[in-house]
């Protein structure tokens, strides 16, 4: 969950420099840009608009893929964390398509990788949610840091989860950090990188993960 979280800060932070200023994980910051677009003639709020729709049906497929199967990582997480690679790995398709024609915001082959993109953030945020992992759903920190400086001061029992809240911050920012370095030589290599590291967690997962039952049956 950890490597999904990094994967998550390489990519937005890919697409938030690289994509015109659009998110295909962090929902929260596109229905802000798609608020700042309804005011600010100057700001195109299409890409936020198409990675909000698109992040919506990846996360859909998910949870239909996911309906009837029990909790925790099973061979049906593997597949959808697998193929969530598999599309973010054809998002340069059009991204290649884009930059060849000198393209802007706005242009179909931005969008479809923009929606290539926000599918795949949306399967993966559905899986975490399946897998629940507590402290730790691979899209959003914002609660997990609440949950640090609130305990903190309380004394609260949760301190116990103080490292796995630390290691889910720590992934996004590191992400956010290779992905933004990354972008500097192309924006092909923050998601080559991307889709490397879900790849290898759907591997891992398809390695160790015991069972995959059905709460009535066999997956």
């Amino acid at each position: 969950m950890a490597a999904l979280t990094f994967s998550t800060g390489v990519v937005d932070a890919a697409c938030f420099l690289g994509l015109y200023q659009v998110f295909t994980a962090n929902m929260t910051g596109n229905i802000l840009l798609l608020g700042i677009g309804l005011v600010d003639p100057g700001y195109r709020a299409i890409g936020p608009l198409v990675a909000l729709v698109a992040f919506l049906v990846g996360a859909v497929a998910a949870g239909a893929a996911m309906r009837g199967v029990l909790a925790g990582w099973t061979s049906r997480a593997t597949l959808l964390v697998g193929a969530g690679a598999a599309v973010v790995a054809i998002a340069l398709i059009p991204l290649a398509i884009a930059r060849a024609a000198d393209d802007r915001a706005g242009s179909p082959p931005i969008l479809i990788a923009t929606a290539l993109l926000g599918i795949a953030m949306g399967v993966q945020a559905g899986v975490a949610r399946h897998i629940a992992v507590a402290e730790v759903n691979t899209l959003v920190v914002t609660w997990t840091l609440v949950g640090l400086a609130y305990e903190s001061a309380v004394g609260a029992d949760g301190r116990r989860r103080w490292p796995r809240r630390v290691l889910a911050v720590g992934s996004l920012l590191t992400g956010a950090i290779i992905g933004a370095a990354l972008l500097q030589i192309d924006i092909a290599w923050p998601l080559v990188l991307a889709a490397v590291v879900v790849a290898a967690v759907a591997t891992t997962g398809a390695i160790t993960h015991r069972g995959g039952e059905r709460a009535g049956g066999a997956s």
